[in-house]
């Protein structure tokens, strides 16, 4: 099973190849997946991980494409970003954007989308949502609850969206995402 997680820095995912723009840490490949995309052939890769990545890309479309291309029809895409409520997700200057829980739906066919339609925008790449999680962790004794009732359906999800973020910021969103391919 070949893995790679993409934008390790000092510690990559286990078993997998770390790419990162520059050498530290577990870094394997230096590249730059945002400006030349991923090294690796059409179809070639198990499993792709990246957390904490994503938010600092400037061609996000682009570098999500890039992701649906090398993963295999039937690998799986691990990622984690900065929910939007997360203060940190806008204090940090190096951050290009910002993730809801709706986010990859944008990237999915309606008919893999949940409870709540978004449009499909018209890219070329899709993905099937596998999973979407809200990772509370800033709430030491409540987080355990929180993230039990905010992820036990898609209502919850989006009640918890559009009513409480504000109140009890996320910290990161987790999607698992397999790719539809033709």
């Amino acid at each position: 099973m070949v893995s790679i997680d993409i934008g390790c820095g000092k510690r990559k995912y286990s078993n997998s190849i770390g790419l990162d723009k520059i050498k530290i840490g577990d870094v394997d490949i230096i590249c730059d997946v945002d400006n030349y995309g991923l090294p690796f052939k059409k179809n070639t890769i198990d499993f792709v991980y990246t957390r904490h990545f994503l938010e600092h890309v400037q061609n996000f479309e682009f570098v999500v494409k890039e992701i649906h291309r090398v993963v295999k029809p039937d690998g799986k895409i691990d990622v984690i970003v900065p929910h939007f409520s997360n203060s940190l997700a806008y204090s940090d200057f190096t951050h290009k954007r910002y993730f809801g829980y709706y986010t990859f739906d944008y990237f999915s066919p309606m008919n893999y989308q949940g409870g709540r339609k978004v449009p499909e925008y018209y890219t070329d790449f899709k993905f099937k949502i596998i999973r979407k999680k809200l990772m509370f962790t800033h709430y030491p004794i409540i987080k355990n609850v929180f993230n039990k009732i905010f992820n036990s359906s898609e209502i919850f999800s989006k009640i918890y969206e559009s009513y409480l973020t504000f109140m009890f910021p996320c910290y990161e969103i987790e999607y698992i995402l397999k790719p539809i391919k033709k």
